[in-house]
């Protein structure tokens, strides 16, 4: 499974330049790449995850510009600043009162697909990629997650990339020293924070499934079931290291768990 697979190292023959989408096979090319955030009541955190990607979309803008790169945040039920905080930045919006990461995260999906058709793309070359609204980015997150997804001659292209996610310094230094220790393999695993996939192969396994917690672990194992390309991305993504988080199995759970290794 994918949280067994080591992480790549750097590879400095991967295309990721102006000339990128011609070292990659025609089938698996990229012509839109659209960012999804859920995001339910994240105000405090939301800035830092809006100026992350906002770096990463002017970086792959520059780099790609071959590649139309947008950005949507789904509000979710939100009471709080969230929907002042991205009106204010011009950020594309979707609210919903679902109360539910899984429909959330469908609601941009279906954002993105609904952009790409208008524009004329298929779904085959409309690549998704997912992060949290308590997440950072790399700056070069989205051009890793392209160069992954096409392939570059020496590598094959991919249907579904993950990667990496480690928390911040906010928690308890212990918890996050137990949690850097528990991986220090550089397992990749599987995580909403990091986590892309082609459009089409979404939708040829229906997409993502509304549901309250571990929606992305559910999508990735019908992706690769149904024979998906699995690729693994490079830079991790840096994830609060909040011990309550929105849902009780998901990565806050896991570091509140480790507050009490004992319990």
């Amino acid at each position: 499974m994918p949280d067994a697979v080591p992480r790549p190292a750097d590879d400095a023959g991967r295309a990721a330049g102006p000339d990128a989408a011609d070292a990659a096979d025609a089938a698996d090319a990229v012509a839109v790449i659209h960012v999804v955030v859920p995001a339910r009541d994240e105000a405090v955190l939301l800035p830092a995850c809006l100026d992350a990607l906002a770096a990463a979309l002017d970086h792959v803008r520059r780099v790609r510009p071959d590649v139309e790169a947008r950005l949507t945040v789904v509000l979710d039920t939100c009471r709080d600043e969230s929907t002042a905080i991205c009106r204010g930045r011009g950020v594309d919006l979707v609210e919903v009162s679902v109360g539910n990461v899984g429909a959330a995260r469908a609601a941009g999906t279906a954002r993105a697909a609904a952009l790409a058709v208008a524009g004329g793309v298929a779904p085959g070359r409309t690549w998704i990629a997912c992060t949290d609204a308590d997440s950072r980015v790399p700056t070069d997150w989205l051009t890793d997650q392209l160069a992954v997804a096409e392939g570059d001659g020496a590598t094959t292209g991919a249907d579904v990339v993950l990667g990496r996610v480690e928390p911040d310094d906010t928690a308890p230094s212990e918890v996050v020293a137990r949690w850097h220790v528990l991986h220090d393999d550089g397992r990749v695993g599987v995580h909403g924070a990091h986590l892309g996939f082609r459009l089409s192969a979404h939708d040829a396994v229906g997409g993502l499934a509304p549901l309250a917690e571990r929606e992305d672990l559910d999508l990735v194992e019908r992706l690769l079931s149904a024979g998906a390309r699995y690729g693994a991305a490079r830079a991790p993504v840096v994830t609060s290291s909040r011990l309550a988080g929105r849902t009780p199995g998901g990565f806050a759970g896991f570091l509140a768990a480790l507050n009490h290794p004992l319990g």
